[in-house]
């Protein structure tokens, strides 16, 4: 079994990449590409005061021995 071409291309680019624009500069970036991948996947951390729940958003079931409103006719 061999190295898949693709994924190796992709290593040489981010090397070639890496050693033009600088360690420092190449790190920043990743880390700004990883953050925002992680608020897509939202899995990121919440901003200062959000510590509710995310499940306190979820509008709560209807339970079936509670009567649902009638709407006026």
């Amino acid at each position: 079994m061999g190295f898949d071409k693709t994924a190796m291309g992709q290593v040489v680019q981010l090397i070639r990449k890496r050693g033009k624009i600088g360690e420092d500069a190449f790190s920043e970036q990743n880390a700004i590409v990883e953050l925002y991948l992680s608020a897509y996947e939202g899995r990121g951390t919440r901003p200062a005061g959000g510590s509710r729940c995310h499940r306190a958003h979820r509008p709560q079931p209807v339970l079936p021995w509670r009567k649902r409103p009638r709407l006026a006719r």
